[in-house]
C-alpha cells in the first residue's frame, strides 16, 4: 500500500489519529467494499 506497518497498526488500533484516508484505502484493498464519504459509508464494488 506504499505505507509503513506502523502506519497501518495506527489506523487500525488507534481511532482517534486522523487517518481517514488510509483507513478508506484498506477498506477498499481488502474488502469488497468501495468507501464513499468521510463518513465510512460502503457500498459494492
Amino acid at each position: 500500500m506504499g505505507v509503513s506497518q506502523t502506519s497501518i497498526f495506527h489506523a487500525e488500533e488507534t481511532p482517534e489519529q486522523a487517518l481517514v484516508k488510509l483507513r478508506m484505502r484498506m477498506i477498499e484493498k481488502y474488502s469488497p467494499y468501495k468507501v464513499k464519504g468521510a463518513f465510512y459509508f460502503l457500498s459494492g464494488k
